[in-house]
């Protein structure tokens, strides 16, 4: 029987969600309060991620862990914004501005110190808007060497806040044509330059879909190099990042991601990074929990021996011959 796991999500799914057509979304805009309040309706739902100075600051930080206290919802990550305003359009940790770059160092550490304050296990640094969009337009030695230098002072810093990790997000593009830390690869080797025990990465399983790569197999990478810090779940056509709900689209798949996080014995959260902008985000996040916990049943009925020996013989007509038996009795 596969073990019990952490549910969560972040928090602006319990917001209206808006894109570039309709930028001031498509529900209805709610503050801080109310998103936890909407959080507290949602059972088995124990977590949430915060986005750094959106719902967290150095002047509400003590309202954000009254409301943490008091609906019993952790706060598990904080999501660094370094994207969001107009001075990060060429890039943050590798903008060829030192000064830009200083900056964006000096808001990684006040998302750690939020989050040493809150009890938050992790700092998120998705690094959007480090990429380039034509030809000709960066110097990739230098971008290399500008990221190695920001995130190792970022970790220099960490050391004197142990209890908060630091990961990296990865993402091929958007905003950016293309991303520097766009898969997996490129991020195993970027911390490995890094070099600190602390720095690991936050897998968007959406992120690995729309670079065409295998959701499981990115998973167990990231989890054999010991920096498998974070999952964000979410589902999406491999075209863009439709942050649709996990099993939406890539059922099977999403069946053989939970196979090997349950055999690597994954013990992190399963959360939510999703857009509901035209759905009831209460029922989207109650169905992609069922969705997750439904399929995790599939595999307990199966039985993770059973298809581990079905696999050692390279029989994967036996394998999904018993996941449609057990789905389409």
């Amino acid at each position: 029987m596969s073990e019990k796991i952490k549910l969560a999500a972040a928090l602006p799914t319990f917001s209206a969600g808006g894109d570039r057509f309709v930028p001031d979304g498509y529900g209805e805009k709610r503050g801080v309060p109310e998103m936890f309040a909407i959080a507290k309706t949602i059972e088995g739902l124990e977590g949430v991620e915060l986005v750094g100075t959106w719902h967290v600051n150095n002047e509400n930080i003590d309202e954000v862990k009254q409301l943490s206290r008091y609906t019993g919802i952790k706060i598990i990550d904080i999501v660094v914004d370094i994207w969001s305003t107009a001075k990060w359009s060429r890039g943050a940790l590798t903008s060829r501005d030192s000064k830009l770059r200083k900056e964006a160092v000096t808001e990684i550490k006040k998302n750690i110190d939020w989050a040493a304050e809150l009890d938050c296990p992790l700092i998120n640094i998705w690094p959007a808007q480090d990429g380039f969009d034509y030809p000709f337009s960066a110097s990739y030695d230098e971008v290399w060497d500008n990221l190695i230098e920001t995130l190792s002072e970022v970790m220099e810093y960490q050391k004197k806040v142990k209890k908060v990790k630091v990961g990296i997000e990865p993402k091929v593009k958007e905003p950016r044509k293309y991303s520097f830390v766009a898969t997996i690869g490129k991020t195993l080797l970027l911390i490995n330059e890094v070099n600190s025990s602390d720095l690991g990465m936050v897998l968007d399983v959406g992120h690995a879909l729309y670079a065409y790569e295998n959701m499981a197999m990115s998973a167990v990478l990231a989890h054999r190099a010991g920096k498998l810090f974070h999952l964000h779940l979410n589902d999406n056509y491999r075209f863009w990042d439709d942050d649709m709900y996990p099993a939406s689209v890539h059922t099977i798949e999403y069946l053989e991601l939970l196979y090997w996080l349950e055999k690597m014995k994954y013990n992190g959260y399963y959360s939510l990074d999703i857009n509901p902008y035209r759905e009831d985000s209460v029922q989207v996040v109650r169905e992609s929990f069922a969705w997750i916990l439904g399929l995790r049943r599939v595999l307990d009925k199966i039985g993770y021996e059973t298809i581990a020996q079905k696999m050692e013989k390279e029989n994967h007509v036996a394998v999904t011959s018993l996941i449609r038996q057990m789905m389409l009795p």
